[in-house]
């Protein structure tokens, strides 16, 4: 059987019947149901590129199922899946490349190098390989991060957790904005800390540990209380704020100036045994902070972790979570938590959802 038997197309052909077809038959389509990740080395060239998980689309976008169609992947072993499907779906003349690309290029064919693949370097491929493996992620939301800047207002219990998680996703720049200084009874919670850390500003020993932990990641130092005077700027060319704020005078100057702004906002608050986690995003129809709390609460009923307690893990798993929504905002995937508001009871080990609306007469409405 060769592949110039169109009426009897084989459901595999090797590398060089590939190369052969390919050759004597330019108008054909080659498809690489690789993942992004695995495109680093290569495609054949002229070669389409939809992963495995999309392949039902072929059916959607090219309208000749009589047309031959050549599917590779790495090894031959999806490319033969993806192929049994199509022809189920009527595309007959579909056939699978027997030993994949990792063939291709041991027999000595020709390759070319797709622009997305060429901006990551090996270190970067490598760095962040679990994530590229990820359809839903793969290159493109791997680049985004690269390519994206957070601000992080906090770097106690919420913000030590969500900045650790995000530089090491591969954010490219950080934003720290925080004045305090450690104290002895910072560290259960404030894990990126250390007991020699005591009396020392919190901004630069955060910073210096992020850097650490991910050369690539560029990270600010603001060693400074944002307020009002200084808030618009320090949002300024920002992709998503995280508000690991400790008081509601900051939680509201942060919401406000971001909702002017059009930036998101992903929020998160503890108390005790309990953790609540939030997007505001009024731009994309969620609602603002005034929306869930019209009017900044009175300071007495909202003390902070000193009087009322907390226990240490707890920001830990908040803050996990805010980095979480974070990445998925930055990567465009998933469903962030837009007008949803999750709680976490640690004591009883349960997650509740509540739909959280934008309130009528809210200025986020105007």
């Amino acid at each position: 059987m060769t592949p110039n038997d169109m009426d009897a197309f084989p459901e595999e052909l090797s590398p060089q019947q590939v190369e052969e077809w390919l050759r004597k038959n330019p108008g054909s389509v080659a498809l690489d149901v690789r993942e992004e990740f695995e495109l680093a080395d290569g495609i054949l060239p002229g070669a389409l590129h939809l992963p495995l998980s999309r392949v039902p689309e072929v059916t959607e976008s090219m309208s000749h199922p009589d047309q031959p169609l050549i599917v590779y992947c790495q090894h031959g072993i999806r490319s033969l899946q993806a192929t049994r499907y199509l022809r189920q779906q009527g595309w007959g003349r579909a056939t699978s490349m027997s030993g994949g690309f990792v063939e291709w290029i041991s027999n000595g064919h020709p390759i070319q190098i797709p622009e997305t693949a060429s901006e990551l370097d090996d270190e970067q491929r490598e760095r962040y390989a679990s994530q590229l493996a990820l359809p839903e992620f793969g290159m493109a939301g791997q680049q985004r991060l690269l390519k994206s800047r957070v601000m992080i207002v906090g770097v106690g219990g919420l913000g030590c957790p969500a900045a650790m998680y995000l530089a090491s996703g591969g954010v490219g720049t950080l934003r720290l904005v925080d004045d305090d200084v450690v104290s002895r009874s910072n560290l259960p919670r404030q894990i990126i800390y250390k007991s020699r850390d005591v009396g020392e500003l919190k901004v630069p020993l955060a910073a210096s540990q992020l850097r650490d932990m991910n050369p690539g990641t560029t990270v600010e130092e603001h060693i400074l209380r944002l307020d009002a005077s200084n808030v618009m700027e320090l949002i300024e060319d920002v992709d998503v704020i995280v508000d690991a704020s400790d008081n509601f005078p900051t939680r509201f100057l942060v919401s406000d100036a971001a909702r002017n702004r059009g930036i998101p906002v992903v929020h998160g608050s503890v108390h005790r045994f309990e953790g609540m986690v939030t997007v505001f995003d009024p731009q994309k129809g969620g609602p603002c902070l005034r929306c869930l709390h019209p009017t900044v609460p009175d300071p007495d009923l909202c003390q902070g972790c000193a009087e009322t307690g907390v226990l240490g893990v707890l920001p830990g798993m908040v803050g996990m979570y805010q980095s979480t929504e974070a990445l998925k905002i930055l990567a465009h995937m998933g469903d962030p938590l837009l007008g949803r508001l999750l709680t976490i009871d640690a004591m009883g080990g349960k997650s509740r959802e509540y739909r959280l609306n934008k309130a009528p007469g809210c200025v986020c409405n105007t």
